[in-house]
């Protein structure tokens, strides 16, 4: 009588489970990657490939795409207001002259809203004003400043936009990221309430000093590195963050608004499972926009182009004492990369005002839409024109001697 064999423990029939689905899943997962990488790979700035033209997003002008981390762009020929129409290119400025003629010197702006100039025409917008407000550097003949800000971009499109238009499309000689607070901490949530507590939540433990300790990337590092290596973990990504911020999250704000039971079971998930802790995830959010930096820095380093941070300040705490959570965050991250200048105009704006008896109300569009009026614009082209000015000038001395090098 033969012996029945044993059966096989517990930790066999899991590992021999999860093998059988990866076996599974695996060549469905690869079919999803080439098929997502062969519709991107038809997307062009300006000219909306098939699926976008089926997808396309006429109320708001953007259409989605597919290329890893850029999310969306938006659709040419697109106009909020008279005279505010996005160019062929996608872009709301004037039509490119590419390639740019060797005497132009060439500056590319990437943001968000308030770089593109929401609800002003794209001649308003403060990259336009201060293209009129620089000086080209001798021996150069003229100086071309693109508006490449795209409304609602945070700062995973715009790592993005910088990786795969700004540098290689545009190649320009001095490349400048517009910065706003809400870059990296807009998640549909009250991101002035939740942002404030950034400083305290993201501070190692061992070092008060340091607002975005190394050790802690490693995470954020390999989130990014699938993300722009597979069309599939950047879908995933995208699907995940449209599931969290759009509707979990928002939900849990929502019963915590309401109070009783609600709010009690809320602070309880919360607590319970870090997904949906906010205050977590903000932190999260900073280390994560750390590692997009570093990559937009790494990038523009090895295509020869000098990066310049600017902040843009919320015009309505133009006044505030403190800056806030994303100025610390910016001023951080250059303060560990020298070679990267970050200017802060929010002084030289708030003297501006002062001088011209202008209230910081009117710099602003309304109580509701913090986006720059005209005006609010052109302060802002006036106070970055100087420091800006400077790296032109240091930036066209580098151009200059690589042309002279042999």
């Amino acid at each position: 009588m033969t012996k029945p064999s044993a059966r096989p423990s517990l930790p066999r029939r899991l590992a021999f489970a999860a093998l059988t689905a990866c076996a599974t899943l695996a060549p469905l997962a690869l079919a999803a990657e080439l098929h997502l990488r062969r519709l991107a790979a038809a997307e062009r700035p300006g000219v909306l490939a098939p699926h976008q033209r089926r997808h396309g997003l006429p109320v708001n002008g953007r259409t989605r795409s597919l290329k890893p981390g850029l999310d969306y762009v938006q659709v040419p020929g697109f106009g909020e207001i008279e005279g505010a129409t996005v160019n062929s290119w996608g872009f709301h400025d004037a039509e490119p002259m590419l390639p740019r003629p060797p005497s132009t010197f060439g500056v590319a702006v990437i943001g968000d809203s308030m770089t593109y100039g929401t609800h002003v025409a794209w001649d308003q917008a403060w990259p336009a004003v201060l293209e009129r407000r620089l000086t080209a550097p001798a021996p150069l003949g003229s100086i071309d400043v693109t508006n490449l800000g795209v409304s609602g971009y945070q700062l995973t499109e715009i790592e993005a936009a910088a990786r795969e238009v700004a540098l290689p499309l545009f190649a320009p000689d001095l490349l400048i990221y517009a910065a706003y607070s809400n870059d990296v901490s807009d998640m549909g949530l009250n991101q002035y309430r939740y942002q404030q507590r950034f400083p305290e939540a993201c501070t190692s433990p061992e070092s008060s000093d340091e607002v975005v300790p190394s050790f802690w990337l490693f995470p954020e590092r390999l989130e990014r590195w699938l993300r722009t290596r597979s069309s599939l973990v950047a879908e995933l990504r995208f699907r995940r963050d449209l599931l969290r911020y759009d509707v979990l999250l928002p939900a849990l704000e929502r019963a915590r608004e309401r109070g009783g039971a609600l709010a009690t079971a809320a602070r309880g998930l919360e607590r319970a499972v870090p997904f949906f802790d906010p205050h977590l995830e903000i932190c999260r959010r900073f280390r994560y926009g750390f590692v997009l930096l570093e990559a937009i820095a790494e990038v523009a380093r090895e295509r020869g182009v000098p990066l310049v941070i600017v902040e843009i300040p919320n015009l309505e705490h133009l006044d505030r004492g403190d800056p806030g959570s994303m100025h610390s965050f910016l001023a951080s991250f250059a303060e560990s990369h020298p070679d990267v200048p970050f200017v802060e105009p929010r002084t030289a704006i708030r003297e501006e005002a002062a001088r011209r008896g202008v209230p910081a109300r009117d710099l602003y569009l309304g109580d509701a839409d913090f986006h720059p009026t005209p005006l609010g614009h052109e302060l802002l082209a006036a106070a970055l024109a100087a420091p800006i000015q400077r790296e032109v000038e240091r930036a066209a001395q580098r151009r200059a001697r690589r042309a002279a090098s042999p």
